[in-house]
């Protein structure tokens, strides 16, 4: 539980940075690239909550994406946030292996209409979840 519970600091410290973040701050460069290292960073950890969490449950996922069916298999997740799930992971990828190729407007979009909160939305049952179930 230590470790979902770190973890989960995690993700809601990266959207406190991220709510910092405004429309001027995201036409400087530097200030852009910063905002995609956050969501990056808090879809990563997010990502090591679905994971730890599936472990917890006896079960080993075989990647990132099916870390969150397991969770949705045992009530962690509905389908509508396993699916918001997915979004993030496949987010996260072209962060990681391909973030040249992100449009600046959807990083835009994502900050400022306070998107990335879907990702604390996510964390929050996880913890939630394995609070009430040791």
């Amino acid at each position: 539980m230590a470790v979902l519970k770190e973890l989960a600091r995690s993700v809601l410290g990266y959207a406190a940075e991220l709510d910092a973040y405004t429309k001027e701050d995201l036409e400087d460069a530097k200030k852009l690239y910063g905002a995609m290292y956050l969501l990056m960073s808090q879809s990563q950890a997010l990502i090591d909550m679905a994971e730890r969490a599936a472990s917890l449950l006896g079960v080993a996922p075989r990647g990132y994406i099916d870390a969150g069916k397991i969770l949705a298999t045992h009530g962690v997740f509905s389908e509508e946030d396993l699916a918001h799930y997915i979004s993030i992971v496949k987010f996260r990828n072209i962060l990681v292996h391909k973030y040249q190729i992100v449009k600046t407007e959807i990083i835009k979009d994502i900050v400022l209409n306070r998107k990335y909160k879907k990702a604390v939305e996510l964390a929050l049952k996880i913890l939630r979840h394995f609070e009430e179930d040791p």
